[in-house]
């Protein structure tokens, strides 16, 4: 490996801090998007263990990364707790707004009709 060149892992974690340093907060699927596409399907493998160590979580991170702000930080855990980006890495597609007022709807007219049929 070049030594001029970052790890894996430091390449992703690179992405993921230019991501956050926009206006706007990226979502897991449009992070995992991003490292495809500038690093290659297999900088994925790396992208769990870049933001527990941006969140300071990681296991040779004692403590926060000090380039982020707290806020980020909370944004990068929540990104972990959430689960969006296990699902995001798995390929599982988002549901958008739409598709969750749908589907919320359609599970009360099936209580509903449930209710009605007793």
């Amino acid at each position: 490996m070049n030594a001029d060149l970052p790890s894996p892992k430091e390449a992703v974690k690179n992405i993921v801090l230019a991501a956050l340093a926009r206006p706007q907060q990226p979502s897991a699927w449009e992070l995992v998007d991003e490292v495809d596409r500038s690093l290659g399907l297999k900088a994925r493998w790396h992208l769990l263990t870049a933001l527990e160590e941006l969140a300071g979580e990681g296991q040779l991170s004692l403590l926060p990364a000090k380039t982020l702000t707290r806020a980020q930080r909370d944004y990068v855990r929540s990104l972990l707790e959430s689960g969006d980006i296990d699902e995001a890495l798995k390929g599982q597609d988002p549901l958008n707004p739409i598709q969750v007022r749908l589907i919320s709807n359609t599970r009360k007219r099936i209580k509903l009709s449930r209710r009605s049929a007793k």
